[in-house]
């Protein structure tokens, strides 16, 4: 017996889309594409329809997957998968990761099991100066706070590592480096401790892999990295000089398809400095791009391109990029724009954008995007306030930030990425002092 229907999703003549999250079952096709680009399609569950499911009259102009780690879609067809590896190239063996090592079709990272969209994860320091932690529903509303059985005089450093994995990285009020993670719903039950760093400030962290990286400011304020295998939660043995000093947090992105890391710095003289991690190895000098920060600079990879945003001189924000092909640097763009708190910088890889966050130099949140290599030309207006660096995160289909009102409350704010309007604040039901965490 034929399903009933022709196309579950039926997408014509369409440009510059995504498609996700979506249980697409007994149909003749799951998606259609007709005369159509720039259609994404991530996180969907393609389940008992005609073989082989989908259909594309122009497969090289969309993207039936948002690359590595993001992973593709779920085939219930896909009976012959095997996942023993994992990589770019799924070729990093014996290392499962949750992917196909093979692709079904068009989807070149097709995932091993039905896509449960995972939650974002928020951790904030308590008034009582304990952690807490809650999940995001779907909806868009938070869960209750759940004690993580810990503290920190800094802000927290949160890394996603997988579909349903969060790891987070914190300086003690001893300052060594602790770690937990969050991983199909649960938090470890105890903190891991780096048996040797120390740091005097947030720690910061990326992944590659199945590697958590993190790179902290020692006890003179010398940057020092190190990793921790996430298979065998095991710290390694040492730590690496990165042979520079740092005033403030510095900024550290993952491109995983390269295998890089690129770590972004303030020196001492109020520059800023770069440098890179490729292929197993950091790089033993620095270069320097032109301009100076008076605060920490902010970076993320795109996959081909860094991006950063510097606070420059009496805190106008600025905007470099870095090609990683090249290693060449476009120049200093000026975004028209001021903050005295550190600014939040996300990308949305379905959507190839870029969401930038404030706090205005009048305590209000604003915020501008990087759309087809075009900044919007104004800011617009969360119209809330907050004396804190806001903390922002992206799932795919909308940007999410969380501040700490002038109150000290908890309240969270969003915005579809594809169309419409912010939210409105809503409550957490919790207070703190400190820049959350968001990841």
């Amino acid at each position: 017996m034929r399903p009933p229907c022709a196309d579950g999703i039926d997408i014509q003549q369409a440009t510059n889309g995504i498609v996700e999250q979506n249980i697409l079952y007994w149909n003749q096709n799951g998606v259609g594409l007709t005369g159509s680009s720039n259609i994404t399609l991530i996180g969907n569950n393609f389940l008992q329809n005609g073989f082989p499911q989908y259909s594309d009259d122009n497969p090289k102009a969309n993207h039936w997957d948002g690359g590595y780690p993001v992973g593709g879609n779920y085939w219930s067809s896909n009976t012959g998968a095997v996942d023993n590896c994992s990589g770019p190239s799924q070729n990093i063996c014996p290392d499962p990761d949750g992917i196909s090592d093979s692709n079904y079709g068009y989807d070149r990272y097709p995932l091993m099991k039905p896509f449960v969209a995972s939650s974002l994860v928020s951790v904030v320091e308590g008034l009582d100066g304990n952690l807490y932690s809650s999940t995001s529903k779907p909806d868009g509303s938070w869960n209750g706070w759940e004690s993580l059985s810990g503290s920190s005089p800094s802000t927290s450093a949160l890394c996603r590592s997988g579909p349903d994995r969060v790891d987070l990285v914190v300086r003690g009020n001893d300052d060594a480096i602790y770690h937990k993670a969050y991983s199909s719903g649960v938090w470890s039950a105890s903190w891991d401790r780096n048996p040797s760093g120390v740091t005097i400030d947030q720690p910061t962290c990326a992944v590659l892999g199945t590697t958590l990286y993190v790179v902290v400011r020692g006890a003179t304020s010398e940057l020092w990295a190190t990793t921790l295998d996430l298979n065998t939660n095991t710290w390694a043995s040492a730590w690496t000089d990165l042979l520079g000093f740092s005033q403030s947090v510095p900024g550290l992105a993952a491109t995983p398809a390269l295998n890089r890391l690129d770590l972004v710095v303030r020196g001492f003289d109020s520059r800023i400095y770069h440098k890179s991690f490729i292929n197993g190895a950091w790089s033993q000098n620095w270069d320097s791009p032109s301009g100076g920060t008076i605060g920490a600079p902010i970076a993320v990879s795109d996959g081909s391109s860094l991006h950063i945003v510097v606070i420059g001189g009496a805190s106008s924000l600025w905007y470099n990029s870095l090609s990683l092909s090249s290693n060449t640097w476009t120049g200093l763009v000026y975004l028209s724009g001021a903050t005295s708190s550190t600014p939040s910088l996300v990308w949305t890889p379905g959507l190839d954008r870029l969401d930038l966050v404030v706090r205005g130099m009048d305590n209000g949140l604003y915020h501008k995007s990087l759309v087809n290599g075009i900044w919007s030309s104004t800011w617009d207006s969360l119209n809330g306030l907050t004396s804190n660096t806001p903390a922002v995160a992206s799932d795919g289909s909308t940007l999410r930030v969380e501040v700490v009102g002038m109150d000290d409350s908890l309240v969270c704010d969003s915005l579809p990425l594809t169309a419409g309007s912010w939210s409105g604040w809503a409550d957490m039901t919790g207070a703190s002092t400190l820049t959350p965490s968001l990841g």
